[in-house]
């Protein structure tokens, strides 16, 4: 399922955690996941760094959608299905958009009394702030080294008349 231009988590937002956990969701990550049945997102902690992967119902659509690929009995299925739904969360916001993070994803993003919103489309993360300076400066490296080297795609295939 895709999510609309209107829908998209762009840009980054830095916020602070208050004394009892609590952070205050960007105003423009807010609208767009005002489009869901739930005030609030979804969040689990990433398989790939030490940062919160989050976003809209669609996320959790998406993440069972990849653990469905695998066969029933796969144990890599099995570890995905542990790793990603075992420890996802629905987090709701109160009426002035301000969420708790749960102590281990507070742990797993080593977040420390602020934290940064970055948009990546469809969906969003959460990262420490002095992680991700360091990774705005990696990627807009490597985007700069890659910006030539996109390949058109070749159009789908007419369907057969």
């Amino acid at each position: 399922m895709l999510r609309s231009a209107e829908a998209l988590f762009l840009g980054s937002h830095t916020n602070k955690i208050d004394a009892k956990g609590r952070i205050a969701a960007p105003a423009e990550f807010r609208k767009a996941l005002d489009l869901d049945a739930f005030s609030g997102f979804v969040c689990v902690p990433s398989l790939t760094g030490p940062f919160l992967d989050c976003g809209g119902l669609d996320l959790l659509a998406r993440l069972q959608a990849r653990i469905d690929s695998f066969d029933p009995y796969d144990p890599d299925r099995d570890a995905m299905e542990i790793a990603l739904m075992g420890r996802a969360r629905k987090l709701p916001l109160d009426k002035d958009g301000r969420t708790i993070l749960p102590k281990v994803f507070v742990e797993h993003a080593n977040l420390d009394g602020e934290a940064c919103f970055v948009g990546r489309g469809d969906y969003f993360q959460i990262w420490n702030v002095a992680d991700i300076e360091e990774r705005f400066a990696q990627a807009a490296k490597r985007a700069k080294e890659a910006r030539f080297s996109t390949k058109a795609r070749p159009a789908p295939a007419e369907a057969a008349e």
